[in-house]
């Protein structure tokens, strides 16, 4: 059997090198969203730079003024205007779900649930998203 010192990973700082970036083909930019001089000065006109001039990570927002193809991610601006309208009632029923379900667990976790709790509380999430789809629909 092998001797177990013989099984540990050992480096030296020679070995692996240093870990400062300067090596040849390391990238000379930051990490994406890092505030620097360089992603400041060079970045496009379509996308302001939020979060500079505090301790919070900076980020790009598009303003969509460049964008010729349309929406991008991270554009904050849909690509056409956004219109009311009534919920189908399938969207209505698997939210109601998930909505009931999170409830439920909850509840399980506050409560020691049984079948009356779970009846009033399925009650108590249904009955209003009943209400509010009715409301929807008529108005």
């Amino acid at each position: 059997m092998a001797d177990e010192n013989d099984d540990e990973w050992r480096f030296s700082v020679d070995e692996v090198g240093p870990d400062d970036g300067d090596e040849e083909g390391a990238p000379e930019e930051a990490w994406p969203g890092e505030a620097n001089e360089r992603t400041a000065s060079e970045a496009d006109e379509s996308v302001t730079l939020v979060g500079e001039d505090d301790d919070a990570p900076t980020v790009g927002v598009a303003t969509g003024e460049g964008d010729e193809d349309g929406n991008v991610a991270g554009a904050l601006t849909p690509e056409m205007p956004v219109e009311p309208g009534t919920p189908s009632p399938e969207n209505v029923v698997f939210a109601t779900a998930g909505a009931v379900l999170t409830a439920l667990v909850f509840a399980a976790v506050a409560t020691d649930l049984d079948a009356a709790t779970a009846a009033w509380v399925v009650a108590g999430v249904a009955v209003p998203a009943v209400v509010l789809y009715a409301l929807f629909r008529r108005y």
